[in-house]
């Protein structure tokens, strides 16, 4: 039975866990590009769908985030889930290749618009109430909801598809709407009463930036707060690893079902299920991320770089042992990234200044997407002349290079402008 502590955690953190599942739960999403195949898209038109997602990500990742900071947290993940139902049902009215792309174009929005708000949002919440080191914990049980409903998404989807792919597209167009409902009611609890005076809430920006009352500096001003801070030694090497192995894991994360084939002899027709072994490893990484945080120690350094050293040695491990050997370690690197990953995003959070939170969280994910960009000739260079196995050894080592750019003196959570 949960403790106090765990049940004040919960309460705090549940209207997260719930968004989190509408958000991620959607019956289309193991059949769209089945879907387009059907209405008679050729192979190029699927991947020029998938280059036109990614336009809205790489140009609104930042503006969206400085939105988010300067306007409304809470706004902002409502338009991005509301623009993701209207994706859906873009689907639905025009179904040919220019809907197709419209629908992918207003996706893309919502991915940027929600990448960094409801992490700053969560944190806030949480330090509003004193609970900031706990975010780890937080984010991962919220991650680890969005899993099951993914999870669900894939078990579902075929059923619902094979009935009527429209009636697929309304379901998730509908659970789309309701997280957008949902987000609008995020954060609204305040501060426990005689936790502190309303002159400390003030100065410490958490009450203010959990209700989106404070006044907040100018564009020019939000952005040197952001450039200083990033300046700092500290958040720098906490960014530059976290966006290193992002962008590797992430990367390789996409040839997942290759490498299943051609190292585990998987078939064709059952690379789908094993999927669901990586992903609920990601799943169950999340879930443990707040015991590993607490593991680690919320201030110190090394023992977060020693994390992602073994993280990456088990991955150089799942290339390098023949057969079936190196599964165990491929499915621990999915696991101890996805909690780290994490634990990345909660160093970020406490180091971050007030003003430019949820800037810099999607100032992350950007860099982490452009990164991976890169990346992808790379890997793709060295899996042509060595196998997928010596592309695999090689992104190990940039994994356990990450961890060089981590500091190594302790930071201060909960940091305010």
């Amino acid at each position: 039975m949960p403790g106090n502590d765990e049940k004040r955690l919960l309460k705090i953190a549940l209207p997260f866990y719930l968004f989190s599942a509408l958000s991620d739960l959607a019956p289309i999403y193991p059949m769209y590009l089945v879907m387009f195949s059907a209405r008679g898209l050729d192979y190029e038109q699927l991947s020029i769908l998938l280059a036109v997602w990614n336009i809205p990500v790489i140009l609104l990742e930042l503006p969206s985030g400085v939105l988010a900071d300067r306007w409304s947290k809470r706004g902002v993940l409502a338009i991005g889930m509301a623009l993701k139902a209207l994706a859906f049902l873009a689907w639905i009215m025009v179904p040919g290749f220019g809907g197709a792309c419209l629908g992918f174009v207003l996706w893309g929005c919502e991915s940027a618009l929600c990448s960094g708000s409801r992490q700053a949002l969560l944190y806030e919440t949480l330090r509003s109430h004193g609970r900031e080191g706990e975010y780890e914990a937080a984010a991962g049980a919220a991650g680890a909801v969005g899993t099951a409903a993914l999870l669900v998404s894939e078990a579902a989807g075929g059923f619902f598809y094979a009935c009527d792919p429209d009636l697929a597209l309304a379901l998730s167009a509908a659970i789309a709407a309701a997280a957008a409902l949902c987000a609008l009611g995020l954060g609204r609890s305040r501060p426990r009463p005689g936790s502190a005076s309303a002159e400390g809430r003030a100065a410490s920006g958490a009450g203010a930036a959990l209700l989106d009352e404070a006044p907040h500096p100018g564009l020019r001003g939000q952005l040197y707060a952001l450039r200083d801070a990033i300046r700092d030694g500290g958040l720098f090497g906490i960014l530059a690893a976290s966006v290193l192995a992002g962008a590797v894991f992430g990367t390789a994360d996409e040839f997942d079902g290759m490498w299943a084939m051609e190292r585990y002899g998987v078939p064709l027709a059952a690379v789908g299920l094993w999927a669901l072994l990586p992903f609920g490893a990601g799943g169950l990484g999340k879930a443990a991320a707040g015991r590993l945080a607490k593991a680690l120690g919320g201030r110190g350094m090394r023992r977060l770089g020693l994390a992602l050293a073994l993280a990456g040695l088990s991955f150089l491990a799942a290339a390098l042992l023949p057969g079936l050997w190196g599964a165990a370690p491929y499915l621990l690197y999915y696991l101890a990234m996805s909690a780290l990953s994490l634990l990345f995003e909660g160093r970020l959070q406490a180091v971050a200044p007030d003003e430019g939170r949820a800037t810099l969280l999607s100032f992350s994910s950007l860099l982490v997407t452009l990164l991976a960009t890169c990346l992808s000739p790379l890997f793709g260079l060295a899996a042509d002349k060595g196998g997928l196995g010596a592309a695999f050894a090689l992104f190990a080592l940039l994994t356990m290079a990450a961890a060089l750019f981590l500091p190594r003196r302790p930071f201060a959570r909960g940091r305010s402008s």
